[in-house]
């Protein structure tokens, strides 16, 4: 199974950019915005300064820990907003 069909199972799915996104954190989830078009959302999230602002911090590369906390704004996101602490998705 490859990364992309890995990604499209689950709900949330993060981790640390590599190459180009080296800096970065990458998170993917289901979305839906608020005209209901439903797709897979696919960002990335600058951990270092120099790469936009605000930087999130790298708490922990292993686990994958950041701070602070993720939203997918509104109204072109679903508004999912959470923590990836230790690993894993934890729903604000």
């Amino acid at each position: 199974m490859s990364r992309w069909e890995e990604e499209l199972s689950g709900e949330v799915t993060f981790w640390l950019g590599e190459d180009a996104f080296e800096g970065f954190v990458r998170w993917c989830h289901n979305c839906k915005n608020s005209e209901g078009k439903a797709y897979r959302t696919n960002g990335a999230l600058p951990i270092e300064e120099g790469h936009g602002h605000p930087a999130w911090e790298l708490v922990s590369k292993d686990p994958l820990t950041i701070s602070p906390s993720i939203l997918c704004v509104p109204p072109h996101g679903c508004g999912i907003h959470g923590f990836i602490t230790d690993g894993k998705w934890v729903p604000a």
